[in-house]
């Protein structure tokens, strides 16, 4: 039976306790521990970072602030180190006649995750990502006048970059997005 295991999997290991069991305690009775497996797991990162544009045919090119929230969804039954990663991010930039533009980006992506040690993670993604300006004046308020006020764009998109746990439930990363 170990010989036809191709890979260990939480299935087969279980399924060989409880032949081990069989064999080895005859007709007495036995316990196989079995921690359950949640079917799904989701995880919310919060993040800050900087979004940069270069060469933009609406928006002034330089760095802006960029913050909002990651979410990992995660099927361990399924797969151990991939997730479906989504969320959405935020920007306020300033477009060519100077309106302050609410820029948000919505990334669907697949991910990867490898664990390097107990504290450091590697993290690949890829995948596309919605994104929308909405433009409004300097008061705040929307201004229903430019052009690219309905623009929705699909684009495609990646993540490549490391975390390192710096507490029991507490993360630092970095990634190039």
């Amino acid at each position: 039976m170990i010989e036809k295991i191709d890979k260990p999997t939480h299935k087969n290991l279980i399924a060989l306790s409880k032949e081990y069991q069989k064999i080895t305690q005859k007709n007495k009775e036995y316990i196989v521990y079995n921690e359950k497996i949640r079917l799904f797991k989701m995880d919310i990162e919060p993040i800050i970072g900087v979004n940069t544009l270069i060469n933009h045919t609406n928006f002034v090119s330089r760095s802006y602030l960029q913050y909002g929230a990651i979410t990992h969804f995660w099927l361990p039954e399924l797969t151990e180190n991939f997730y479906i990663r989504t969320g959405l991010k935020l920007s306020y930039i300033v477009a060519y006649d100077f309106t302050n533009t609410l820029f948000y980006k919505i990334p669907v992506q697949l991910e990867y995750v490898k664990e390097l040690n107990k504290n450091v993670r590697v993290k690949a993604a890829f995948g596309f990502s919605i994104f929308n300006p909405t433009s409004f004046s300097a008061d705040r308020s929307l201004n229903e006048g430019l052009s690219f006020n309905n623009y929705i764009d699909l684009s495609l998109s990646g993540m490549f970059g490391f975390e390192r746990k710096i507490g029991k439930k507490l993360k630092l990363g970095f990634y190039l997005i």
